[in-house]
């Protein structure tokens, strides 16, 4: 009976491990932040709800893998800046803050997390006196719904409109989108009907040559992606559907900026047995080249055949257990950084392949020989040797010359010597972490001398080694 639940707890935990594994390769890397707000239409006292979302390098909003603490802020023009905190978790894709509309005028929000790209936003907030007592409008009213009608003295206004781009940066791989937003700046709180603004951009391709301001609505927006990286500008060259003018520059620039593409992975193409190497890891384009991530980076590296184990040099704050050597390491690479480290420690000779990856880049590997230190051997025997040899001339010293044993016999302590001063050797790099510095140990003076000793009181070693393993 006991065999059979044995088996049934197997089988669910196999079954459990293979979900989490799913949901850790479905749970795509995020690229920065996203804010959406509601309602549409936003008056002075209104409550905007905004939602906080992360979106990935398509600009498509992704499942958090992990929670993340944003800060969202608000300021209006003259007034103090309004900061709200608001967390994100694992598994969410979205979180909402409330926020007060104080006056009318522009409000400038932003969303900020550590490494994660920041989501700015633009919002146009209006003065509740122009619908003149009547009701604002439904929630989501397009070109179907009912817009209540303006107080006179705002149809006279002229209309003035409002360019505004984010983010600061894209990646130009022809899915991250810049957004061009044109906002109704005016008093008037909303279209009355379709307002198009015509755009032209240097490159790129936009998601319409016509932005468009829907009726009962006071923001439109369009996207525009690239394949090369570089400035694009955008400029708004006609407006129709009412007689408008943009309020301030009619140019954007979005800075497209190159995308990662494949991992690089240096590894030494050979290592000694008590050598130490160091692992590089670089996040580059097409072209190889090296290019700095917008937002914190993970990368697997994970020993695919060898004895080595690995020790992360850039380890992520949340490790399980930093610091420690494993045959699996992650890499945390910070955003504005392109390279993570990592340390190679050997415990066997043969070949080794090292495999990196990260969400969304294809798989790299390398190989390394790692051979015998046959140049520390070589020393240690030497100076095993030696020792035996001190020992030797020390016993020959001391003694009397009547007492003094045959040669051939005092003459056994070279070989002893030998093996002593290896066997040693060996005992201090098998508890390198816990007698001596390793570092220390590891060089070709310290296997020499540390042999003359293990060769000098070869007696010594031989009973400590004798009883330590119980050998009799």
């Amino acid at each position: 009976m006991s065999t059979w639940i044995r088996i049934a707890l197997g089988a669910a935990l196999s079954v459990l491990g293979g979900a989490s594994e799913a949901q850790e390769r479905d749970c795509a890397p995020p690229l920065r932040l996203h804010l959406d707000w509601r309602p549409a239409v936003v008056f002075a006292g209104d409550t905007v709800n905004v939602d906080v979302g992360v979106v990935g390098d398509d600009g498509v909003p992704v499942t958090a893998c992990r929670a993340y603490t944003v800060l969202v802020s608000a300021v209006a023009a003259g007034g103090p800046t309004v900061t709200r905190k608001v967390t994100l978790d694992a598994g969410k894709r979205s979180a909402t803050v409330d926020l007060t509309a104080e006056r009318a005028g522009l409000l400038e929000m932003a969303a900020t997390s550590p490494g994660l790209q920041p989501a700015p936003a633009l919002v146009a907030v209006k003065a509740p006196e122009v619908l003149g007592g009547a009701p604002p409008p439904e929630r989501g009213a397009g070109a179907e719904g009912d817009c209540p009608a303006f107080a006179t003295n705002d149809f006279l206004e002229p209309w003035r409109i409002t360019l505004f781009g984010r983010p600061r940066q894209v990646l130009a791989n022809g899915r991250d989108a810049f957004t061009i937003d044109a906002l109704i700046t005016s008093g008037h709180p909303y279209a009355l009907r379709d307002i198009r603004v015509s755009l032209q951009q240097d490159q790129g391709e936009l998601s319409s040559p016509v932005l468009t301001i829907p009726r009962c609505q006071s923001r439109g927006s369009a996207t525009l992606t690239a394949t090369r990286a570089g400035p694009v500008a955008v400029r708004a060259v006609h407006v129709s559907g009412v007689a408008a003018e943009i309020a301030g520059s009619t140019d954007l620039t979005a800075t497209f900026v190159p995308p990662i593409t494949r991992i690089a992975l240096d590894v030494p193409s050979a290592l000694s047995l008590l050598g130490e190497g160091a692992l590089a890891v670089r996040l580059v384009d097409d072209a190889g080249r090296p290019v700095s991530t917008l937002a914190d980076r993970t990368v697997r590296l994970r020993v695919s055949g060898g004895d080595v184990r690995l020790q992360s040099v850039d380890p992520c704050p949340d490790a399980a257990r930093p610091g420690t050597a494993d045959t699996q390491a992650v890499i945390c690479i910070p955003a504005g950084a392109a390279e993570g480290g990592a340390r190679i420690l050997p415990l066997g000779t043969g070949g080794v392949t090292v495999e990196a990856s990260s969400p969304g880049l294809p798989v790299a590997s390398s190989g390394l020989t790692v051979s015998w230190p046959w140049g520390h051997l070589t020393l240690a025997a030497l100076g095993g040797l030696v020792g035996g040899f001190v020992s030797l001339a020390l016993r020959l010293l001391k003694g009397k010359a009547g007492e003094r044993p045959a040669l051939r016999r005092q003459l056994l302590l070279l070989p002893v010597g030998l093996v002593a001063g290896l066997l040693l050797y060996w005992l201090l790099l098998a508890g390198m972490g816990k007698v001596v510095d390793a570092v220390w140990l590891r060089n070709a003076l310290s296997a020499f001398m540390v042999a003359v000793v293990g060769g000098v009181f070869s007696s010594e070693v031989l009973t400590f080694a004798r009883r330590r393993f119980g050998l009799g």
